[in-house]
């Protein structure tokens, strides 16, 4: 089932003269480097719903650019997500492009709230 996306006209736009890019590595569990965050790539992507898995999460930004990595931190004590996630991008720019299509958009029934990671947030992984 493809998700639902809200908002991403202007991504199509701006993916249509691009070319195919290779993913190196997605993750589940590992924490962004803050030297990352500070780099201006990592995003913050709020309001996931407990259906949301690391595949549809990266479906729904691949269309900005290459998806570096991709974080899900768990609650290993209920076994599910925390209903957030650290998206990195290759470039400061698909970031901007992606923050501004995403934030607002709906995926899988849920209003998503997308911006720019603080390394603040990194506490929320413990």
């Amino acid at each position: 089932i493809a998700p639902s996306l809200q908002g991403s006209n202007r991504a199509a736009k701006n993916c249509a003269g691009r070319s195919e890019r290779q993913v190196p590595h997605e993750s589940k569990m590992s924490v962004p480097d803050p030297s990352m965050l500070s780099s201006k790539r990592v995003l913050y992507v709020g309001g996931l719903a407990d259906s949301a898995s690391v595949q549809v999460v990266r479906a729904a930004f691949i269309p900005f650019g290459a998806v570096k990595s991709l974080d899900i931190p768990m609650d290993y004590v209920s076994g599910k997500h925390k209903g957030f996630a650290f998206v990195e991008l290759g470039d400061p720019d698909d970031v901007t492009e992606a923050i501004f299509n995403m934030d607002g958009a709906e995926l899988l029934g849920r209003t998503l709230k997308v911006s720019l990671a603080q390394a603040n947030q990194i506490s929320k992984l413990s």
